[in-house]
Parts: structure tokens; C-alpha cells; sequence
């Protein structure tokens, strides 16, 4: 049964008593111009207290008449949440959103700030696809009288300037450090946005030193995470006639990279367990996906010989039992088995050690093993 709203319109009328003695209000979360229950609210600040200072942090995707109206009749300050002022990056980052339009709110609120003599600032996300364009949104921001503020981004991975290599990491600060010594601190708007554009290639520059860490976690080319020492172990298996002699040898050398990976961050005492879960889910699922787009019967294939490289790699079994896991688990692949018995045993193999892995095959039939897979791992999991 859904949530019943308890901000309706006899909250508004609550907040009445309170507003003519209030100096400040912060709307945010969402888009405030989406929010059928702020317009209230501004209705009310227009008349009983229109000189307090509202703070509106708005994407400007948004802005009808309605809106207008109520900021003409407030003493309204405005953040921009906008990550790009070039088009084509600006729509890549946020999708579905129309650059043209944006821009053309942009110009009202400026316009609005100045007559009313009030604040606009941005906020700004750096990310991987958008680092590159900082110095001159900065000097448009100088140009515009914008204040900037950069967001730290630590969500999604695969767009974070933190999980890069440190080869990367150390052209971004290079780059960076060399535009940033081109800002202007001539006054104080100046002055302001090149102290929070420094602080940001701080941040960069910091992870980068982290990175240097054979123990840290990065995202490789391919938006996959992986670390120094996880590289090191693929490069030293790959060249191995186990892997390089198999039958689907790049699928095994992914496969591979990701149980390195697992293990990896089993070993990793620096990496916090919530964080562990998170990496170890989504290596899950990315795995999960490769099994649906190649086949199970050819995954599983692949699957048993990067487990088996993986194996004779950290010295955790014997080959004799590796072979009488392999015979095994291809047994179980030539049965005819649901879309999700295939995600039951696939989610085993990669979730469990190696050891506890082949101790619990070895001591069971087939069928049996087929059955406790599905036990643990069933329906729902």
C-alpha cells in the first residue's frame, strides 16, 4: 500500500506562525520546481515574509510560469546542479535532458540574480566525462559572476575519478595543475572559484597517491575494477598453457580476472566490508550478464578453466581434484537446467573458495551437488 504524504496542505498552513520570524529556507532534493507542495509554500513566504533569503537548488531543466511568478515575489537565490556547458557532453551526462532549454533558463536566472541582487552559484560534478572542460567552466562562471562548487563523486564507479589508473590520474593533475595556473584571483568571485578549483585537483591529486598502492582498486578500460596486483597475476596466467591453450581463452581470461579480483579483495584488509559486498555484487552480476550473452554451455566451459587456473595459481587444491571437478561441473552442464538453476550453480562457482568449492563436489553426486546448489542458491536469490 503506498506511503501516505504527510506534507499536505494543513503542514503549509503550520509553517504560517513561523515564517515572518525565519531569515533563511533551502529547498532541494529532487527537483524543487517538480514539487507540487513548494509552490505552497513559496505562495505563503511571498506574502507573510518575501525578504527572507530562499535557496533553490535546481537542475533548470524545469522553469514554467508558475515558477517565475513566485521567485519575481521572493528574494530567491539560485544553484545551478549542472555538470557541463558544452552541449554534447552536457546531454551525454544528463539524459533525456535538452541542453538548448537548459541554457535558455540559465539566461533567466542570471538575469533575475542581477536585477534582484542576489546569488547564483553552481554545482558541479567532475567525472570521468567531463574533467577535461573545468578551466573554462570556471572562466565562464568568473565571466557570469557564478560561484562554482565541485561536488565529490564517488558513485556511479564506473564514472569516478578516483577508481582510474594512476597512469591517468597523473595526466588529470598535470593537466589540471597547468589550466589552473591560467585562472584569474584578481577579486573576490575570482579568488573563490580558483581556491574551489584547486581543492578539487587536491582531491585528484590525493587519489592519484592512493592509486600508487598496489593494494588499491581502479576501474580498468573496460569499466571493470581491478588493482596492480590483480594485473600482475592475469598477465603471469594468461601467458599459461592453461589458459592460452583453452578452448575460449578471452572468456576465461575475463572470467579469470574477476575471481583474482574476489579473491583479491578477500586478502584486502584496507577495502571496508560494506565496500566488498558492493564490488563483489556487481562482479556477480557482470558475470551473470556474460553467461546470458555467451550461453551457458560455453560459459561454463570457460568458467571451469579459469577456475582451474585460478586454483593451481593460489596453490589451494591439486590438479587430480581440479580434474575431477572439472568432469564434475561438465556433467552438471549437460544437464538440461532452468535460467535459474544456471544462475544457482554459476553464483556458487564464483562465490565460495576454490577448496570448499571441490570438497563440496568431491563428497557428492552429481545430483546431489545439482540439489544442495539449489538449496543455498535458489529461486528468489
Amino acid at each position: 500500500e503506498p506511503l501516505t504524504n504527510p506534507y499536505d496542505e494543513a503542514f503549509v498552513e503550520q509553517l504560517v506562525p513561523f515564517l515572518p520570524y525565519m531569515r533563511d529556507a533551502r529547498f532541494l532534493g529532487g527537483e524543487p520546481f517538480l514539487i507540487d507542495i513548494y509552490y505552497s509554500i513559496w505562495e505563503k513566504i511571498a506574502e507573510h515574509n518575501p525578504s527572507m533569503r530562499v535557496h533553490i537548488t535546481t537542475n533548470a531543466t524545469i522553469l514554467n510560469n508558475r515558477a517565475k511568478g513566485l521567485l519575481e515575489r521572493m528574494n530567491s537565490h539560485i544553484i545551478l546542479s549542472m555538470d557541463s556547458i558544452v552541449k554534447e557532453t552536457y546531454e551525454q551526462i544528463r539524459l533525456n535532458a535538452k541542453f538548448d532549454r537548459v541554457w535558455e533558463h540559465l539566461q533567466y536566472f542570471l538575469e533575475y540574480t542581477r536585477r534582484k541582487k542576489t546569488q547564483i552559484s553552481m554545482a558541479v560534478c567532475p567525472i570521468t566525462l567531463n574533467w577535461h572542460e573545468m578551466p573554462d567552466l570556471v572562466r565562464y562562471c568568473n565571466q557570469e559572476g557564478i560561484k562554482v562548487f565541485f561536488n565529490t563523486v564517488y558513485r556511479p564507479e564506473g564514472y569516478t575519478l578516483e577508481l582510474l589508473p594512476t597512469e591517468k590520474l597523473e595526466e588529470i593533475v598535470a593537466q589540471l595543475d597547468e589550466e589552473g595556473e591560467r585562472l584569474p584571483d584578481n577579486d573576490y568571485l575570482t579568488q573563490y572559484n580558483k581556491n574551489m578549483y584547486l581543492d578539487m585537483v587536491n582531491q585528484i591529486r590525493a587519489w592519484r597517491e592512493n592509486s600508487k598502492d598496489d593494494e588499491s582498486i581502479y576501474i580498468d578500460d573496460n569499466g571493470g575494477y581491478t588493482s596492480k596486483l590483480v594485473e600482475e597475476a592475469l598477465e603471469q596466467l594468461s601467458s599459461h598453457e592453461m589458459v592460452a591453450g583453452c578452448e575460449h581463452p578471452e572468456l576465461t581470461k575475463e572470467i579469470l580476472k574477476n575471481l583474482l579480483f574476489t579473491d583479491f579483495l578477500d586478502q584486502n584488509d584496507q577495502t571496508p566490508e560494506p565496500s566488498k559486498e558492493v564490488f563483489s555484487n556487481d562482479l556477480y552480476k557482470a558475470l551473470h550478464y556474460k553467461m546470458i550473452d555467451t550461453g551457458a554451455e560455453t560459459f561454463m566451459r570457460a568458467l571451469m578453466d579459469a577456475y582451474r587456473a585460478f586454483a593451481v595459481h593460489t596453490g589451494k587444491t591439486e590438479p587430480d581434484l581440479l580434474n575431477d571437478l572439472t568432469t564434475k561441473m561438465r556433467q552438471v552442464e549437460e544437464l538440461t537446467l532452468s535460467h535459474t538453476e544456471q544462475k544457482a550453480i554459476v553464483k556458487e562457482m564464483i562465490r565460495t573458495k576454490p577448496r570448499h568449492f571441490i570438497d563440496m563436489s568431491l563428497s557428492m553426486s552429481v545430483d546431489d551437488a545439482r540439489a544442495a546448489f539449489l538449496q543455498h542458491y535458489g529461486a528468489g536469490n
